[in-house]
């Protein structure tokens, strides 16, 4: 077998970024853009609209907090915070999220006040679509790494001395990442769509998002020790704080921590993670050690329902899908560095993505939660751009090195002929569902 060379790291992360950036708006579920798409003003009569919206139950499926990000789905609210310190990564990052900010007490809008509690290393995300001069402070055992704050409109950051920090949006250099309030996402359509931000928040700064607090009228925030937070969310104009912890025991293992446990174990029953699921299955290379064969690989389905295939490999492979009696498949996307082929049942639609087709790269992944964030090949980067791109939430990922078989079966669980024998280990993750912990 041949081993090739990982991509350089910073090439890989730029193209990724590049793919993100020059994705058809068309094929994505993205209402942000340019100049007016950002959701509603405070007192429009779209907000009733988006108040009703809210109170629809719906589910998503999504990652449970990859290491990047993912994500995008959320069914559940994410995991309840109450994480101790030391569960979500030697540095974590923490995200505040607005629509506006505003005092209604004070009926004041413009100035936010976070504090931060949470002890060890902490990175900063704060966002918000209107102007917002954020004020940022910590608690005695917080070390705050750095604060970024961005929106459309004009961000200001005042945050202890010597805090390095940054302003990003399209107030700066007419780039949006996005917006968001809510998680889960009640509303995929609104023009504030939080699967994307985090997302983006992921690929900008190269690491999983820890928890996320948000709510569409706020001034203040507090995020605890251990991750619950409270704010003065305007709850009397029908608004509500939301909060997601994407690390640690209880949170999704690649949203910001890295437990090491694989992330949650299959066993989910259909039904549980939405209507269409999209489901990764990720290798560097399709080797078969038997046989001592490597570039053609074989997936079969058997998970009942709609479901999407999202097939990634760095080296070239020839893709043969299969499924059960009751999976319907809605489409295949092949993606790699080197030439993919997809061969699927006949009707089911396919697309090619990746460098051999027009220079662009997402990213490649083998295993879940990832070991080594600086190996070129990084699963939350993978993720993240995944759902960018195909506009929805991952709902498992099922990844080895080198492996040229892998089945998913009907509970999402999955085997492989996994090459075991050169060290390489298959990992499994769940993001969706009762047994997910992080959902998007």
């Amino acid at each position: 077998m041949t081993m090739h060379l990982l991509p350089p790291t910073c090439l890989a992360l730029a193209l990724a970024l590049s793919a993100c950036a020059q994705t058809d708006p068309d094929t994505l579920d993205r209402s942000v853009s340019g100049g007016d798409g950002g959701g509603d003003e405070r007192g429009d009569d779209d907000d009733d609209d988006r108040d009703d919206d809210d109170d629809d139950d719906r589910e998503e499926c999504g990652e449970e907090g990859h290491d990047d990000g993912g994500e995008e789905g959320q069914d559940d609210g994410g995991d309840p915070p109450g994480d101790p310190p030391g569960l979500c990564g030697d540095v974590e990052l923490h995200v505040v999220s607005l629509y506006d900010a505003y005092d209604s007490i004070l009926d004041q809008e413009g100035v936010a006040h976070v504090h931060v509690d949470r002890p060890g290393q902490v990175r900063l995300f704060l966002a918000s679509y209107s102007a917002v001069t954020w004020n940022v402070t910590t608690g005695p055992d917080t070390m705050l790494v750095d604060v970024t704050a961005h929106g459309y409109d004009a961000q200001t950051i005042v945050a202890p001395d010597g805090v390095p920090t940054a302003i990003l949006g399209y107030d700066v250099d007419f780039t949006f990442l996005g917006c968001a309030y809510e998680y889960p996402d009640q509303d995929l359509n609104s023009g504030c769509e939080t699967p994307e931000l985090l997302a983006n928040i992921e690929a900008t700064l190269g690491q999983p998002v820890s928890s996320f607090h948000g709510c569409y009228a706020a001034s203040e925030f507090t995020i605890a020790a251990d991750l619950s937070a409270t704010s003065n969310c305007w709850t009397e104009a029908g608004y509500v704080q939301t909060d997601a912890v994407f690390c640690g025991e209880e949170g999704h293992d690649d949203g910001g921590d890295q437990p090491g446990d694989g992330g949650d174990q299959p066993g989910e029953e259909p039904g549980l993670c939405g209507d269409v699921e999209l489901h990764v299955v990720s290798l560097y290379d399709a080797y078969d050690s038997i046989l001592d064969q490597e570039g053609v690989a074989h997936v079969h389905v058997d998970r009942p329902g709609q479901v999407r295939l999202f097939l990634a490999s760095y080296s070239a492979v020839t893709w043969n899908v299969t499924t059960g009696p009751d999976t319907m498949l809605v489409d295949v996307t092949a993606h790699g560095y080197d030439a993919q082929t997809i061969v699927a049942p006949d009707g089911v639609p396919t697309a090619i993505l990746g460098y051999d087709v027009d220079f662009t790269f997402l990213g490649c992944a083998y295993e879940y939660p990832d070991q080594d964030l600086n190996s070129g090949c990084e699963t939350p980067e993978l993720l993240a751009n995944i759902e960018a791109t195909l506009g929805q939430p991952v709902s498992s990922f099922h990844g080895c090195y080198a492996a040229s078989e892998f089945t998913i079966a009907a509970d999402l669980s999955a085997t492989s002929n996994c090459w075991t024998e050169a060290g390489y280990v298959q990992t499994d993750a769940v993001f969706c569902g009762e047994a997910a912990q992080r959902e998007e």
